[in-house]
């Protein structure tokens, strides 16, 4: 029996959309032809379906996940459509168990594939060291001996352990909801259980897959959505020794040291420059700069760094007189800053440092994924219907210049680098970038994806809630503090209520 049939599997995954059969088989044929997805958007019987590019962007995914579907279902002979991998797993260890007899292949698939759903909703993960002697075990001591819930662990923490795996480091056992192998005999237990991880591990590494992949295309879209600027714009990089500073509309350059902030200023003050974009190498230092320039009345916005010097290079590349290397990328960051949308061409989409772990993605999907994104953001600017963020450009924080200046209960100014699907990274003008995890975002509504509230580019006020010195790592919320006073006062009542329970109990 084949797998079910996409525009079915589509409605059984929610990604339907209201579109009819129709419409879904045809978006999958003419995509599997290789047509855009800006073809696609401007289908005139896919419009009045009611075809959204964001609905569309994650049918395009789909349609690859499905493909792959097929692919693992291929040769099996399964009485009724394959629906996940999980079952098409499932069935194929049921054929090497009970090879040739159907009823008990029937019979042993469902028993797996019902204790790894049991698993997935219930059961437990346990990572341990493979071996506890290897002196690389200390780069995974987070991870060993830990338990995640199987519908728990989130994606960048199952990429981690993967990772770990991979490297020889870790082995993972899979933890069944407890009672869930009564009744079956011990012969048949033992054999569940060995059959149990792959599916159940396999599963969880799609769903982390598909998570990292969709936050990739949303940051993408995000970033390349944001509307061009008007005005001169200046591009800034900052490296160890001096800070680069270039005018693409006027072709000038200059070089300022680390302290020169004033002069900094007054030059591009004097060239009536009202916009900054700034990068910088290997997190040199930038303190007071945002603070000098915005004293002048220049907005100045955080440029990534990905692919900076690849496209610094490639613009080198012809030119009779060839400007010094860095400040080409001091021109490529101007250009990124002025039109994201052009100023990130001649990238492939993958490579612009869009989420973390992305390498243990398969490769053909994510870069699908990052072209649609691309080419969506182009058909909405040619279509008027690009949406930047509600508020740009790096505020300065007067009172830090360097991570230890930090406290906790800080508040600060800064702009959303990242999404991903847990959070959102926060520049603040440091050398480490402040998370703001998705439960921070919003004292109002229930938040299940940053890209609900937050665009890339976007300015933000946060405060500061954990900062650890050792791993340089910035804890942030966007709630407001007497909301959070009044939850940690709720959940010390809790704690203290729960010790009491347990006094009275012994």
């Amino acid at each position: 029996m084949p797998v079910l049939p996409f525009s079915a599997w589509l409605d059984a995954e929610g990604l339907s959309f209201g579109l009819g059969p129709a419409h879904l088989d045809a978006i999958r044929e003419r995509s599997q032809r290789g047509e855009s997805a800006g073809a696609l958007l401007d289908d005139e019987a896919l419009q009045r379906a009611g075809l959204h590019p964001d609905h569309l962007l994650r049918i395009r995914r789909a349609v690859l996940r499905h493909a792959a579907l097929c692919e693992a279902a291929r040769g099996l002979d399964a009485p009724e459509p394959i629906r996940n991998a999980l079952q098409a797993a499932t069935w194929r260890w049921a054929r090497r168990e009970a090879p040739g007899d159907r009823v008990r292949q029937a019979e042993l698939a469902g028993v797996l594939a019902s204790l790894a759903s049991a698993a997935l909703e219930r059961g437990r993960l346990r990572m341990h060291l493979k071996r506890a002697g290897d002196p690389r075990s200390e780069q995974v001591a987070d991870l060993a001996e830990r338990t995640e819930g199987c519908d728990e662990i989130p994606a960048h923490r199952w990429f981690a352990a993967a990772r770990a795996v991979a490297d020889g480091l870790l082995w993972i056992e899979v933890l069944p909801p407890e009672g869930e192998l009564k009744g079956a005999g011990a012969g048949l237990a033992d054999r569940l259980a060995h059959g149990l991880a792959k599916p159940v591990l396999d599963r969880i590494a799609e769903r982390a897959e598909r998570s990292a992949i969709a936050s990739a295309a949303t940051a993408l879209s995000s970033l390349l959505s944001t509307p061009p600027i008007q005005a001169a714009v200046a591009g800034l990089l900052v490296d160890a020794r001096c800070i680069r500073v270039a005018l693409p509309e006027s072709d000038e350059d200059s070089e300022f040291g680390l302290r020169d902030l004033e002069s900094l200023a007054a030059w591009l003050a004097a060239r009536d420059v009202k916009w900054a974009g700034l990068s910088r190498l290997n997190s040199a230092p930038m303190a007071g700069l945002v603070e000098a320039l915005s004293a002048q009345g220049v907005s100045v916005e955080m440029v990534r760094e990905a692919g900076l010097m690849k496209q610094a290079r490639k613009a080198c590349q012809g030119q009779k007189h060839s400007p010094h290397l860095k400040l080409a990328a001091a021109r490529v960051v101007a250009g990124r800053l002025r039109d994201p949308l052009s100023g990130y061409a001649g990238l492939e989409p993958d490579e612009l440092g869009l989420g973390e772990y992305l390498d243990r993605v398969d490769a053909s999907r994510l870069h699908a994924a990052l072209a649609d994104a691309r080419d969506v953001a182009v058909w909405q600017r040619e279509h008027g219907r690009a949406q930047g963020p509600a508020a740009r450009g790096v505020a300065a924080n007067p009172m830090v210049r360097k991570l230890a200046d930090i406290v906790p209960g800080m508040e600060l100014v800064g702009v959303v680098a990242n999404l991903t699907g847990f959070g959102a990274f926060v520049d603040v003008g440091l050398e480490s970038q402040g998370l703001v995890h998705v439960s921070e975002m919003s004292d109002e509504t229930f938040v299940s994806h940053p890209s609900e509230v937050l665009q890339v580019g976007q300015r933000v006020r946060v405060r500061v809630l954990e900062l650890d010195m050792a791993r340089e790592r910035l804890s942030l919320s966007m709630r407001g503090a007497r909301n959070e006073t009044r939850r940690k006062g709720r959940e010390r009542r809790l704690q203290s209520l729960r010790a009491l329970d347990e006094l009275f109990k012994k």
